[in-house]
């Protein structure tokens, strides 16, 4: 860590901030009912970055988030895309 630049070591505490606020965010999501995941389901993409593909079951997993509410997640999002491309 020593040879890194200061934009790296920005980078790199950024990263961590929005990790922890993601998994935060997906504990109290996983706990709602359906529908509530399903309306902040929106917001996934701005914690990981612009590209759903990064929402994904890894990312899912490393933060402790059980399977059957990662299922749930995955499904918001997915129905949540076809929304938005159907409406366009």
């Amino acid at each position: 860590m020593m040879n890194m630049t200061f934009s790296q070591l920005q980078e790199i505490t950024e990263r961590r901030e929005q990790v922890s606020i993601g998994k935060s965010f997906f504990s109290k999501s996983a706990l709602l009912p359906d529908e509530v995941v399903v309306r902040y389901a929106s917001t996934f993409p701005y914690i990981f970055g612009d590209s759903p593909q990064l929402i994904r079951r890894n990312s899912l997993e490393l933060m402790g988030i059980l399977e059957q509410y990662i299922q749930r997640i995955l499904v918001a999002t997915l129905l949540l895309e076809q929304s938005g491309k159907m409406k366009q």
